[in-house]
């Protein structure tokens, strides 16, 4: 993909959107990895359980996903305003 033809897909109005729902799906995943694995190592073997472990996950999924979401919005943002001046200014295809 060219420099053209990128800076054009990105002054499309769903760019914003593609980048928040990509970036949350990313922090989601991630988020949960994490949120499993560190309460499943920092809890105390007395107090560990599975419903434990589930919610440390759900928890950092939720945070990973919000954060995401920002993320992407910024990104987002970004790339759509690069776009729309490229076009603006005749630079797209």
């Amino acid at each position: 993909m060219g420099i053209k033809s990128t800076l054009n897909s990105w002054s499309n109005s769903n760019t914003i959107t593609k980048n928040i729902a990509t970036s949350a799906g990313q922090g989601a995943a991630i988020g949960g990895i994490a949120g499993t694995t560190v309460t499943a190592t920092f809890s105390s073997p007395r107090f560990t359980s599975k419903g434990s472990v589930t919610a440390g996950g759900v928890a950092g999924a939720t945070l990973g996903a919000n954060v995401g979401a920002i993320k992407g919005a910024v990104t987002g943002s970004v790339k759509y305003a690069a776009g729309s001046a490229a076009k603006f200014f005749g630079l797209t295809d």
